[in-house]
């Protein structure tokens, strides 16, 4: 029952203090009781207080001299836990109020701290500038980066664009780009270490970051006054991380057009794969001439080998290549005849596109990002080749800068087939996915014309 009423005890009387005619029945109880309203048996507040009477299970309400005569004699007040119910809510409100009390003191003494904190890393900034150093500025409603481009002693030489910086401002690599292109459109201004010192003794609440100081007046700068907002540094992992300059990707980019027209002949094409993906294929070989070999996952040392597409390499090489008397070949004719094998299975970027759809061809590339000089990640998307009905897949490859020149990471472009095999299971982790697509692969090569049986050992 959520919603009633009951009575609670609230005094007792013993044999001794019962008026004796009331004490003629044996089993006779006396009590004062509070009658209370409830709400799931938490008393909300009391509505009566009276005296009963108890005897063989039954309870009787005294008439009102009784009443009178016994409160007068031995009656109590309401006890506090008849209002239990608006006790624990009035607890509750208060409990919370005091806590959230504590907590916005401390996050005050968090916030006042990270002020310091702040403030003590922008006068290092100042005090030790360095050419890592972005200037985040505010020129009436536009916002915009300047960084340090030369430190001398008491001062250093702020570069700030005279562009658009919508395209580039929150993206790091991009932001290095543009500054890191001597022909930048930046506009170059002296600023001395004192002056942005005393901007930062007079802005003492950083919770609004705009609008900290007058930086350059209009006056210098030549344009509308710039106001300084807050100051951050480029680490040097950072620097590494988003290297990239407008140079850098177009070679990247003409190195990636390359291999596309010139993947064939083999011979051309082998040479402009890195070294990774020339030892898979010398380990597809090697591996495969072994009569107790089992493509287990992680059959290869690379982060690629239990993938759909390395698997579809190794059954193929085992129980198609192999046939022809293969077992005792030369690296550089492995490299040759068996990368020209696997081109015609049409995986990845490893292609030539004998069924008509040049997938590598049409290829676009969507972006670059690096992660050092020599390594680029390229954004691309292409058609699929593998499904049904033609969809646009979206994947990313691998070039490494190997010798002076880039070369394409093959195992990397894998993604793209691997995306359309995912893609056909409609259900299950990815490791019941792997399962079901080996499976399928295994019954393509038993039952596709080819005169191949693939023992037990090999069935997944």
């Amino acid at each position: 029952m959520i919603f009633g009423h009951y009575s609670i005890p609230i005094k007792t009387l013993n044999k001794s203090e019962i008026p004796p005619q009331l004490a003629a029945q044996p089993n006779t109880t006396v009590q004062q009781v509070v009658r209370v309203v409830h709400i799931m048996f938490i008393p909300i507040f009391p509505f009566e207080k009276t005296w009963v009477l108890k005897s063989n299970g039954e309870s009787y309400k005294m008439n009102p001299e009784a009443n009178r005569a016994l409160s007068a004699a031995y009656g109590r007040g309401i006890p506090f836990y008849a209002f239990a119910g608006p006790i624990l809510i009035a607890l509750f409100f208060m409990v919370t109020s005091i806590g959230n009390c504590s907590r916005k003191r401390q996050q005050k003494v968090d916030y006042e701290q990270g002020n310091v904190n702040r403030m003590a890393t922008f006068k290092s900034y100042v005090n030790e500038p360095s050419v890592n150093d972005y200037y985040h500025l505010k020129e009436s409603d536009k916002k915009f980066i300047a960084k340090v481009s030369e430190v001398k002693k008491d001062s250093f030489v702020l570069a700030y664009p005279m562009d658009d910086q919508s395209s580039y401002r929150y993206d790091n690599s991009k932001k290095l780009a543009y500054f890191n292109n001597p022909n930048a459109n930046v506009k170059l201004q002296s600023i001395a270490k004192e002056d942005i010192l005393n901007i930062l003794e007079s802005k003492k609440d950083l919770d609004n970051m705009t609008d900290m100081g007058l930086l350059i007046p209009e006056e210098v700068g030549g344009i509308n006054s710039l106001y300084l907002s807050y100051i951050t540094r480029n680490s040097e992992h950072s620097i590494q991380k988003d290297y990239v300059d407008q140079a850098l990707e177009e070679e990247v980019k003409a190195a990636f057009n390359y291999y596309v027209e010139n993947r064939t002949p083999i011979g051309t094409s082998i040479n402009l794969i890195t070294q990774e993906s020339r030892q898979l294929f010398l380990d597809l070989y090697n591996n495969t001439k072994l009569n107790d070999f089992v493509p287990e996952v992680g059959m290869l040392s690379t982060k690629y080998g239990d993938s759909p597409s390395i698997f579809r390499y190794y059954m193929y090489t085992k129980f198609i290549f192999m046939k022809e008397g293969k077992e005792d070949m030369k690296d550089e004719d492995i490299l040759e005849e068996l990368g020209f094998f696997l081109q015609l299975l049409d995986l990845g970027l490893w292609s030539i596109g004998l069924d008509g759809k040049d997938h590598v061809k049409n290829t676009n590339i969507k972006g670059i990002s690096f992660s050092s000089p020599t390594e680029a990640t390229l954004e691309l998307s292409a058609a699929s080749n593998l499904l049904v009905r033609s969809e646009n897949i979206r994947y990313k490859a691998k070039m490494n800068k190997e010798d002076g020149e880039w070369k394409l990471d093959i195992l990397s472009t894998f993604d793209f087939s691997n995306q359309q095999y995912y893609s056909t299971v409609r259900s299950g982790t990815l490791a019941t996915k792997k399962t079901q697509l080996r499976a399928t692969i295994v019954d393509e090569l038993n039952n596709g014309g080819l005169g191949v049986t693939i023992p037990d050992i090999w069935k997944y």
